[in-house]
């Protein structure tokens, strides 16, 4: 009987601390994720839409990566400021906007839409004052602290610079010294 009242109370003791150790597991999980839902709330609207270089700063880790379309475009908090800096220049009024955002754990999947006048110069192009839309996917990753490691970003470029008035050409042909004429 002794036996049985000394497992029934470690089983209760252990019952009551594993039930305590997994709120605060689940309670700790959730303030990850507001952190998160915040810092890219920050990085949507004061990064992008306003160029907030300090608030950049914040919630971004000094090694931030970035890749465009597959193709790493930022390897630094630097470099990042200053890829925002080209939307920025080029497209003054800018508006970066979510449709919508799926949260899982570490990694947030985005879809987003960007708006813009092209009334400034944008990377090597003149203005075209012409207005765009487009929308794109990005993958981020934060740490454990919400500070955001890494993004994946996928957009249609041709798109982007179809709507300020650029077409492609076709590639021009020689003509070899063995066809006929």
């Amino acid at each position: 009987m002794k036996a049985l009242l000394t497992f029934t109370m470690i089983s209760f003791f252990l019952g009551y601390s594993c039930n305590g150790i997994t709120k605060q597991m689940e309670q700790e999980r959730k303030q990850t994720e507001q952190l998160v839902k915040n810092n890219i709330d920050t990085y949507i609207t004061s990064c992008w839409n306003q160029n907030d270089g300090a608030a950049l700063d914040a919630i971004t880790a000094s090694t931030y990566i970035r890749t465009l379309n597959g193709i790493k475009v930022v390897a630094t908090q630097k470099e990042l400021q200053a890829h925002i800096n080209v939307f920025a220049k080029g497209f003054p009024n800018m508006k970066v906007s979510l449709e919508n955002m799926s949260l899982k754990e570490d990694k947030v999947f985005l879809k987003w839409h960007f708006t813009g006048l092209n009334s400034g110069i944008y990377g090597e192009c003149a203005p075209t004052h012409k207005k765009v839309k487009i929308s794109g996917l990005s993958h981020l990753t934060f740490d454990k602290n919400g500070i955001l490691l890494k993004e994946d970003t996928y957009f249609n470029e041709l798109s982007l610079m179809q709507q300020l008035g650029y077409h492609l050409s076709p590639p021009e042909q020689k003509t070899s010294i063995n066809q006929p004429k």
